[in-house]
């Protein structure tokens, strides 16, 4: 198994790594007999003609946890999302490509754009005037939840 620094330091990131590998080692292993590919795709938007993304998504609930407390959190760097029609459509292509893809594509948005610039057009949007240090928005929004979850205690 390789250095798993060739990952983020996350888990999902090394997950990932894993399972490449292990499927570069079963490719290898079943030489000709099964053709494998792994689509290694960046974050997924919502689709080019609805826009609706799933809410559980990243963007969609740090965006709904800031309007719940009224603050936006200030994050630097830069994202790539892709769209998810467009990250099904060049699945399909490799999928259907002849002769056999490579064994690795990387699927992303080749866009950058500015995580201070959406999170200040956001702040906009949403009349969330206040944008703080994400470990102050962290702390906010779990001090939100546990006030949510002695109100709902009182209820029961």
């Amino acid at each position: 198994m390789p250095d798993l620094l060739y990952a983020d330091h996350m888990g999902y990131d090394q997950a990932k790594l894993v399972c490449e590998k292990l499927l570069e080692q079963a490719a290898s292993d079943l030489a000709g007999g099964v053709e494998l590919t792994c689509a290694r795709v960046g974050q997924i938007s919502g689709s080019t003609k609805t826009g609706i993304w799933n809410e559980t998504e990243h963007f969609p609930a740090l965006l709904k946890g800031s309007q719940m407390i009224g603050k936006l959190p200030k994050v630097d760097g830069m994202f790539s999302w892709i769209s998810a029609d467009i990250a099904a459509e060049a699945i399909c292509d490799i999928a259907l490509q002849e002769p056999p893809p490579r064994l690795v594509y990387q699927i992303e948005n080749p866009n950058r754009q500015s995580w201070r610039e959406t999170i200040e057009l956001f702040a906009k949007e949403l009349q969330l005037c206040e944008v703080v240090p994400p470990e102050k928005w962290v702390s906010v929004i779990r001090k939100d939840d546990e006030e949510r979850e002695a109100t709902l205690d009182l209820r029961e």
